[in-house]
């Protein structure tokens, strides 16, 4: 017994040595296989002016969303990736001399290093592929730049793409079923829809038919009233759709209808 006790606890510990070892093992693999890095498309910079109100815009495209996160230490703006990316074409320094001196890749490929001109607030947008990194003098105030204006329509056309797959994938609420009941007295044949306390009626005309509407996810069930004689009435029909069930009531001739 003290023996079989001994080996599960042995095997116990290996195995939490052997899943603790695996987990870095696995970021190891992922860090020096290409084919599982981003990659970044192009780097580009731009000037809007060198004055009070003017910035520079730093803009790197990947071929999947990475996030890029910004720090600034001694006159140097690290833009660092949280994750290996294959480096692409980058022609920051060349494209805004006045804000940039220099540019480096780190060796393993987690960011870029970016000698600055002068002291520089960086402001960072996350916009799908592209990442947006304003420099923006010391003394800014207000709302930092806007994204350009096809950035932002293509992050809306996304964005409605997403919701409307949401929506396709989710499943219909279950419709519930609603009594109509038929009576028939001396004087009047009457029909009865038995409410919940949550459901909402609302009843008008159109012409000489009877239009009663269940707003929500109901269904009208008239077997009953359908299977048997139905003095005063000429047509009786229901429908429903996404939003509604209706009853629609058409009386014979010499009737009126009453609620």
């Amino acid at each position: 017994m003290g023996s079989g006790g001994n080996r599960s606890g042995i095997c116990g510990y290996l195995g939490t040595r052997l899943l603790r070892v695996s987990l870095p093992v696995l970021a190891l693999l992922a860090a020096i296989d290409p084919a599982l890095a981003a990659r970044l498309i192009a780097a580009k910079g731009s000037e809007a002016g060198s004055g009070p109100g003017g910035y520079g815009r730093i803009v790197l495209t990947f071929d999947r969303p990475v996030t890029v996160k910004a720090k600034l230490a001694g006159g140097i703006l690290l833009l660092g990736y949280g994750e290996r990316v294959t480096p692409g074409p980058e022609r920051i320094a060349e494209e805004m001399p006045a804000f940039v001196s220099m540019v480096r890749r780190d060796p393993d490929g987690s960011g870029l290093r970016v000698a600055l001109q002068r002291p520089y607030q960086a402001n960072v947008q996350l916009a799908g592929e592209r990442v947006f990194v304003d420099l923006l003098p010391e003394g800014w105030s207000g709302l930092p730049p806007p994204l350009p204006p096809e950035v932002v329509a293509e992050l809306a056309r996304r964005a409605r793409v997403a919701e409307e797959a949401l929506k396709a994938r989710m499943l219909p609420p279950a419709r519930k079923a609603l009594a109509l009941e038929l009576a028939r007295l001396p004087t009047l044949t009457r029909l009865s829809l038995r409410l919940p306390d949550e459901a909402v009626a609302t009843v008008s005309a159109e012409g000489p038919t009877t239009l009663l509407r269940v707003a929500g996810s109901w269904t009208i069930d008239s077997n009953e009233a359908r299977g048997r004689p139905r003095p005063g009435i000429a047509k009786l029909a229901t429908e429903s759709d996404e939003s509604s069930a209706s009853i629609l009531l058409t009386p014979a001739e010499g009737y009126t209808v009453t609620t």
